[in-house]
Order: structure tokens, then sequence, then C-alpha cells
């Protein structure tokens, strides 16, 4: 309880979790799927075991994440995959949107209300 209390006083919560979902994030990119499945589970597991308490803090911590792994992808990669040559930055950016809601910001959310029933009377 000491530690729930310190990490939720002093927003580590915050803080940690885009270390936790920097790996998923970057797995998206290389297992498409897989990665996505993981992120899923692991945003999950966040919102249940640090019930951060600004969900959309954490939402805007994986936006950026997924930037800078999209744009570290395009720089670097190899292949851009099928059928994104034809991706602009605006539809990149607004898809990023999309899709770290349903990965990340959905799952906190369940997350952090089952955390609530659990611990409810």
């Amino acid at each position: 309880m000491l530690a729930q209390g310190f990490f939720r006083h002093h927003h580590l919560s915050e803080m940690i979790t885009p270390l936790l979902l920097a790996l998923p994030i970057l797995g998206v990119f290389w297992f498409d799927a897989l990665g996505a499945l993981t992120l899923f589970v692991v945003a999950f597991a966040v919102g249940l075991l640090l019930h951060p308490r600004h969900l959309w803090i954490v939402w805007l911590e994986a936006v950026v994440l997924w930037w800078l792994a999209g744009a570290a992808w395009t720089l670097w990669g190899e292949d851009a995959g099928p059928g994104e040559a034809e991706e602009t930055v605006i539809s990149f950016m607004i898809e990023t949107f999309i899709f770290t809601a349903i990965l990340v910001l959905f799952p906190l959310y369940l997350g952090r209300a089952a955390h609530g029933g659990l611990t409810a009377n």
C-alpha cells in the first residue's frame, strides 16, 4: 500500500508507463498482430497494476512514442511494407490516434476499472 501511495502521489505511474509501453509499440512495427496483442496486454496490465490517475497523459505519451517509432522505421527501415508507400504524414498521424486509442487507451481504462472492481468492498 505504501508503494501505491508513493506512485500515485508523485505521478510516477505516468512517468514509468512510457518505458513499459516502448517495446510493445516497437513490436507493432516488427510483428504486426502479435505486437498489437502484446501492446494491448501490457496496457491492460499497466492499468491494472499502476492504475494511472490521468489516462489521457499516458495515451498521449503512447502517441508520441508511436510517432517516434514510425519515424525511425521510415528512416532506417529497409522496406516500407505493403501499401505504406502511399501513406502521408497526416494520415499516419490520424491513424496513430485511432490505433493508440484502441490498443492503449481502451485497455488502460479496462485495467483501471478492473482494479477498482477488484479492490471495491
